[in-house]
């Protein structure tokens, strides 16, 4: 079947193509939503900046087509092959040692000391840090050899920086055979590649079968190393993920393209995904990301070895849980991002899911017994028919799009912890009582209706008067008695107000912060005027006083004498003198 067959049956009408050989097509920017896939053969399919919406692929194969998997492979035998024979060079470390000469000996011994501290730290922490390892080593001795031994150091230096790239690039290899062919067709490949390439290059180079074949050992044993970390790599080792990430890179080219596609509600139900890509895509000249929300991918197979790019299938964590969403119960996704997630049906009893973005998610019919939510973002996420008794809702950002329809809920708990008397709020608050079928969604349906605003360090009655003013000048359905609580938590306070359904929430929070400070910024600068004016008054009132103490000192000093006694102090004096004054001004 050929491309333009499938548009002029999809503009007719028809959307079953289940079973459809659409092998190594492109439908690049077509419009196919709602048609169904399932079971069709879509390897080497391009579907870039397509409109998929509500596209059934269950059951559909996609990734490479066969003379791809052939073409890659024979990229990476190519690569192994120039690796073999890079290969040689640590394995002359080992000759070097029976060198005829003691600077062979020094250079044979250091480089085969570096490069085991190289695998060493590589095996435990990673390749990148065991390059760096490498190159400090080299540095230090670099600059203790000096111009004594400069020369063996250079060599030095060199050669171990050759065979740690050399590792790093057969490790990448490997674990692209690993995504193309399988873990151990892939390891069989590289090694007897490498082997091959070693002893092609010994025989060049040397006749001696001694040479060849300690060569060849050295290969082996290196390239098991690098195997080792391959595998690990691929298998999620976050210390290795750059070689994963290539080598997935390198296997999924030319594999089926979903990049910025529209793949909301579509169907990817024990599907292979193996060599996907699903990075963003140019669509008319723009790039567009590819839309994953609510996609269903469970029970999808091979689905960690296509590309991620920007969406959710990049977190290995959330991934793992969109394939099995059976396997959520008591793991930890704290500020995990699940936008867009389809997650029915999923087990996430005991889950941390604190700080986790699940807008636009499907929980319905979910398990989440005892679940912690906190701050959790849950607009517009369907929790249809979900168990939520138990939970942990503090502080959860829930609006009118959040669905509670037929929620099984007895009670909850608004505090993560126990307090000091083994509370946790739990509502309803009688341990005897719990809610009875719908009492939930109309519960959280009026808080939906109202916003919670938090004054750190508690309340400035002045501020908080003039910023309620602003929000009942803008919204006039507010007014003082849509006040609900006022709550003290901690050193701070939190209002809650009732507002009407259609009101802008994040608007009316806006516009009381910006009030709010506003007004403790003029109390603030107030407050300092008033203590630079009161600094002017009184520095005023001292030069005034010294004045006019100096000028009644030369006219009348007995009455300065007499107003300096103990009783009257500085301020007697300057009474004194005022009087004095005024005396002169109005003679009798």
């Amino acid at each position: 079947m050929k491309a333009g067959d499938v548009l002029r049956r999809y503009a007719a009408g028809e959307r079953d193509f289940r079973g459809a050989n659409l092998r190594g097509l492109s439908f690049k920017g077509e419009c196919l939503a709602g048609a169904d896939f399932s079971g069709a053969d879509i390897r080497g399919t391009d579907f870039t900046g397509a409109d998929l919406r509500g596209v059934r692929f269950c059951r559909a194969r996609a990734g490479l087509q066969q003379r791809q998997v052939v073409l890659n492979l024979l990229i990476a035998f190519v690569m192994s092959i120039l690796a073999g024979f890079l290969y040689w060079i640590p394995a002359v470390f080992v000759l070097l040692i029976s060198g005829p000469d003691l600077s062979s000996v020094i250079i044979g011994w250091a480089s085969i000391t570096v490069l085991v501290v190289y695998f060493f730290t590589a095996v435990r922490k990673g390749v990148v840090a065991g390059a760096v390892v490498v190159a400090v080593s080299v540095s230090g001795a670099a600059a203790a050899a000096g111009a004594v031994a400069g020369s063996v150091t250079i060599a030095v230096a060199g050669s171990v920086v050759v065979a740690a790239s050399v590792s790093g690039a057969v490790a990448v290899i490997v674990a692209a055979s690993v995504a193309i062919a399988g873990t151990v067709a892939g390891a069989v490949l590289v090694t007897v590649t490498v082997s091959g390439a070693v002893m092609i290059a010994g025989v060049v180079l040397t006749p001696e079968t001694v040479v060849v074949t300690g060569a060849i050992a050295v290969a082996v044993l290196l390239t098991s190393l690098n195997v080792y970390l391959a595998r690990r790599a691929m298998q999620g080792e976050p210390r290795d993920s750059w070689i994963r990430s290539t080598a997935v890179a390198i296997a999924a080219w030319g594999g089926t393209s979903f990049r910025g596609a529209d793949l909301t509600d579509a169907d990817f139900t024990k599907a292979q995904l193996k060599c996907c890509d699903f990075r963003p895509g140019k669509v008319r000249e723009k790039v567009v990301s590819t839309q994953l929300v609510r996609t269903c991918f469970q029970n999808t197979k091979k689905l960690e070895l296509s590309r991620p790019g920007q969406t959710i299938l990049g977190d290995s964590n959330v991934r793992d849980l969109l394939v099995n969403p059976e396997h959520g119960r008591n793991k930890n996704f704290v500020h995990s991002r699940f936008y867009g997630a389809y997650l029915q049906g999923a087990n996430l009893e005991n889950a941390n899911l604190k700080g986790t973005n699940l807008h636009h998610a499907d929980l319905s019919s979910a398990n989440l017994k005892n679940a912690n939510l906190m701050k959790a973002n849950v607009l517009d996420t369907n929790f249809t028919d979900a168990y939520l008794t138990g939970a942990y809702l503090c502080s959860w950002n829930v609006d009118k799009t959040t669905r509670f329809k037929n929620v099984d809920c007895q009670y909850i708990y608004l505090l993560e912890c126990p307090d000091g008397k083994g509370n946790r709020d739990r509502r309803p608050h009688n341990p005897d009582k719990v809610f009875a079928p719908g009492d939930f969604e109309r519960l959280y349906t009026q808080l939906m209706h109202t916003v919670e605003i938090l004054l750190k360090g508690g309340m400035n009655r002045e501020a908080f008067a003039a910023a309620f003013n602003q929000i009942m000048t803008e919204n006039p359905d507010i007014t003082w008695d849509s006040i609900q609580s006022i709550e003290k938590k901690g050193p701070d306070v939190l209002l809650t107000l009732e507002v009407p359904p259609e009101t802008d929430k994040a608007q009316v929070e806006r516009t009381f912060d910006a009030a709010y400070v506003a007004r403790l910024e003029a109390q603030a600068e107030a407050q300092v005027i008033r203590a630079q004016d009161m600094k002017e008054h009184a520095q005023d009132m001292k030069e005034i006083a010294l004045v006019l103490a100096q000028q009644q000192k030369s006219s009348d000093p007995n009455v300065a004498m007499e107003f300096n006694g103990p009783v009257y102090g500085a301020a007697g004096k300057a009474g004194a003198q005022t009087s004095n004054a005024m005396e002169d001004n109005n003679p009798p």
